[in-house]
């Protein structure tokens, strides 16, 4: 009798154990997020915010300079989309393996431009970074893309959005403000003088893109666009 009692404590002894194995290793107990992620890539050249100086002549063109754009690996990558905007018009796209390359693009004028690190199954996009080419200037200056600061709150589950605007003419700016929740659009805001807004409420492990739009006296545009998960 006492053999048969200890037999069955050994056997439902066995079924606890392999019950509790099959629980999720996470501290909350659900499924852990393994969707791979590509890291993003950052601007090296031209130095993001001031007039480039990495250029050469082009031989009998008087409106144009070649400009090396070069940006920090991202490991696992296999390519990498160069974009080019002038305001908030592309003027320039790319597809290359490599981290450096020489674009011709014209004198005395400001850009923007993004890097996409892509491999077969996932891609990422930088910040957006800014620059002015060096020449006589035959127009007013596109504002530099603004500098944006996201800063979360993670006792109080909030975000505060930050961001500086520059131009090299010296001209007063106004701001476009959008910032989204994924593909929800939470903030929309124009012709705004401030540079700060928030704080407002988020979800943890949730992806907020802010979008700033620069705008001076003479029509012209530039767009920075930075995304980070709270």
């Amino acid at each position: 009798m006492n053999l048969i009692y200890k037999f069955l404590c050994f056997i439902v002894l066995g079924m606890l154990i392999s019950c509790g194995k099959g629980g999720d290793d996470s501290p909350n107990g659900n499924q852990t997020d393994n969707t791979p992620t590509l890291t993003k890539s950052s601007a090296l050249l031209p130095e993001n915010g001031d007039v480039c100086t990495d250029f050469s002549e082009i031989i009998n063109d008087q409106e144009n300079i070649k400009v090396i754009f070069k940006w920090s690996a991202v490991p696992s990558a296999t390519a990498y989309v160069l974009t080019i905007f002038e305001s908030t018009t592309e003027v320039y796209t790319t597809t290359i393996t490599s981290t450096e390359t020489e674009v011709a693009i014209g004198k005395g004028k400001s850009y923007t431009w993004q890097i996409e690190a892509t491999n077969a199954n996932i891609e990422s996009t930088s910040d957006t970074f800014s620059f002015t080419t060096p020449g006589d200037v035959t127009s007013n200056y596109v504002p530099y893309a603004a500098e944006i600061t996201m800063t979360f709150d993670y006792n109080s589950n909030n975000l505060t959005v930050n961001w500086q605007g520059n131009d090299q003419d010296g001209d007063n700016l106004s701001y476009d403000l959008i910032i989204k929740e994924g593909e929800v659009e939470l903030v929309n805001i124009t012709n705004t003088l401030e540079t700060t807004y928030g704080p407002i409420d988020t979800v943890i492990g949730s992806e907020y893109t802010v979008e700033v739009h620069s705008k001076d006296g003479s029509g012209n545009a530039s767009v920075s666009i930075q995304t980070r998960i709270m």
